[in-house]
C-alpha cells in the first residue's frame, strides 16, 4: 500500500506538472499570437509609410525631371541671348564705323566745297 500511495503522489505529482506545463503552454500560445498580431500590425504600418515614402520620392524625382528640364530650356535661351547680343555689338561696332567714315567725309566734303566756292 504504501508503493501505491507513493505511485498515487508521484502521479498526483505528475497531473500537477503537466497541468502547470498545459496552463504555460496556453499562455505562450496567447502571447505567442498577440505578438504575431502586433508583428502583422508592425508589418502594415511600415508598408503604408514606406508606400507614403516612395511616393514622395517619385513626387520629388519628376518634380526635379521638369525643373531640371526649365533649367535647361533656360540655358538655351540664355545661350541664344547671348549670341543676339554678341551679334548686336559688332552690328553697333560696324554702324560706328561707318558714322566716322561718314562724319570724315562729311568734313573732306565740307573742306572741299569751301575751297570751291571761293573760286568762283
Amino acid at each position: 500500500m504504501e508503493k501505491t500511495n507513493a505511485n498515487t503522489e508521484k502521479v498526483e505529482n505528475l497531473s500537477g506538472v503537466i497541468t502547470g506545463i498545459d496552463k504555460q503552454l496556453k499562455d505562450n500560445r496567447k502571447i505567442l499570437l498577440l505578438q504575431t498580431d502586433m508583428i502583422s500590425e508592425n508589418k502594415k504600418s511600415h508598408q503604408n509609410e514606406l508606400d507614403t515614402i516612395s511616393k514622395q520620392i517619385s513626387e520629388t524625382t519628376g518634380s526635379f525631371e521638369n525643373k531640371s528640364a526649365s533649367i535647361d530650356g533656360l540655358s538655351e535661351s540664355v545661350l541664344s541671348l547671348e549670341h543676339r547680343f554678341s551679334e548686336t555689338i559688332q552690328r553697333v561696332e560696324q554702324v560706328n564705323i561707318l558714322v566716322s567714315e561718314y562724319e570724315v567725309k562729311q568734313k573732306r566734303w565740307g573742306w572741299f566745297s569751301k575751297m570751291t566756292k571761293g573760286r568762283k
